[in-house]
């Protein structure tokens, strides 16, 4: 999901979510805890710059995600998996033609469900689907962070959990999204083998 089309309240609670557990995390590291306030005027603008950060985030996430060269970490940062499409399609009959990465006839099928109003549930998937992608990309971030302090720290026994922590998350966020995103080819690939056996 391209995180300037997302509109939807969904949406901007993943992007709200993820800009605010980066706060706590860049506050965590400072030593020091957000401020608080009961003025209504700082907490407005200290929850739209959470926002803001959460939307850059997510845009970054999403250009890292679309680089082709990206190693070991396509395992984590991928926008689709042709593989995984392609071998739900055999079971649906349905031939998606081999182009590498790209997938031209899952898209004239994802716009041809989508057209037909049959892809209510998959977008609700996509925006689960992007907050764990986020969630993975902050982790990742989190994880290389406090590997790098570690290092430079003369006691570094007291930090330990969090790159381990960190690289669970990474982990548990990354077969998530891997099961969300197989439950969305599933759902666009039967969908559009019932509107082939309506016609």
């Amino acid at each position: 999901m391209n995180p300037l089309e997302g509109i939807s309240f969904y949406d901007a609670i993943n992007r709200l979510v993820i800009g605010l557990l980066a706060s706590l995390w860049v506050f965590h590291f400072l030593d020091d805890l957000p401020p608080q306030s009961d003025n209504l005027y700082y907490v407005a603008v200290y929850l739209i710059s959470c926002y803001v950060f959460g939307l850059f985030f997510s845009l970054l996430v999403d250009k890292i995600a679309e680089c082709k060269h990206l190693g070991f970490l396509r395992i984590i940062f991928y926008k689709n998996n042709p593989k995984k499409i392609r071998e739900i399609a055999s079971k649906y009959n349905i031939t998606i033609q081999d182009a590498g990465t790209s997938i031209p006839d899952y898209w004239r099928i994802y716009y041809e469900v989508q057209k037909n109003g049959l892809s209510d549930r998959v977008q609700a998937m996509e925006t689960i689907s992007a907050f764990m992608l986020n969630l993975c990309g902050l982790c990742f971030v989190c994880l290389i962070l406090s590997l790098v302090t570690i290092a430079f720290k003369k006691c570094p026994c007291q930090l330990i959990w969090i790159p381990i922590l960190s690289f669970f998350m990474v982990l548990f966020c990354s077969i998530s999204r891997n099961y969300v995103e197989c439950k969305i080819y599933t759902n666009i690939l039967s969908a559009y083998k019932y509107l082939e056996e309506k016609q």
